[in-house]
């Protein structure tokens, strides 16, 4: 997956094809999706949902017909060796531990 950068670069290079304004990086930036989340976390990646706390391994990513991404996360084992049962968060909700 190319980088924030050669995404900018690519994007400067179609402007000047195009003979239109370039943006600077930082108002370019603005303009990009907001799924950082998503691009950050991949299968066997550690997460938490931020809104309700719970945490475990990504192990499946689900890309919905609507756009969203979708990740379940698998607890880890308890004490008394008891896999608890794994949930699906919204990506936008996970953040990587």
């Amino acid at each position: 997956m190319p980088s924030l950068a050669e995404k900018y670069l690519a994007a400067v290079a179609a402007c000047e094809v195009l003979n239109i304004s370039t943006p600077s990086f930082e108002e370019w930036e603005k303009l990009q999706p907001q799924e950082q989340v998503t691009e950050c976390l991949c299968l066997g990646s550690s997460a938490v949902d931020t809104i309700t706390g719970f945490d475990g391994i990504v192990v499946s990513i689900a890309e919905n017909i609507d756009g969203t991404t979708d990740m379940l996360l698998q607890p880890e084992v308890c004490k008394e060796n008891i896999l608890p049962d794994p949930h699906w968060f919204d990506s936008k909700r996970l953040e990587g531990l």
